[in-house]
């Protein structure tokens, strides 16, 4: 599984692109590319909602099992942020999909495309098993997935 951080010092986010100065098209634009890979869960207030991935678009859903556990049922949800001209993912924007499969890199590849914001792929983390009690920690990616992950977001 993938996790997508920018780094601390961009607490305000991706910016958006193309910018645009009108507020209500530029949320019109963000939420119909939200609408494409995800549905909504809440509404929090005019800058944040709670989003979840639609399994549907997804090339091969793969939740750890400490994310799919009933006590947790917020853990599949994504925060997102929108202040006008900028995104913001709290938490990090996860991609519940195989580190292995090709077919994972060619949806990061279409998802990059399609996004509003510009995606580094030094951004990016792994999520991975710890130990055998089902739990997970974020990882740098090994050379091969950074490798894999730079073809398809900077070319």
């Amino acid at each position: 599984m993938f996790v997508y951080r920018p780094p601390k010092g961009m607490c305000w986010g991706n910016a958006l692109r193309p910018k645009d100065s009108d507020w209500q098209v530029a949320k019109q634009r963000l939420e119909a590319f939200l609408n494409t890979y995800f549905e909504r869960v809440e509404q929090r207030n005019e800058m944040w909602s709670a989003w979840r991935w639609k399994n549907s678009v997804l090339p091969n859903f793969a939740w750890p099992e400490e994310y799919l556990k009933p006590e947790h049922p917020k853990m599949q949800e994504i925060i997102i942020g929108f202040t006008g001209d900028r995104v913001m993912f709290i938490s990090g924007l996860v991609f519940p999909i195989s580190l292995r499969e090709p077919s994972s890199y060619e949806f990061m590849r279409r998802f990059s495309a399609n996004a509003p914001f510009k995606m580094s792929p030094k951004h990016f983390s792994v999520i991975v098993p710890v130990g055998n009690k089902g739990k997970c920690a974020s990882r740098k990616p090994d050379a091969e997935i950074a490798r894999r992950l730079n073809d398809v977001l900077l070319h």
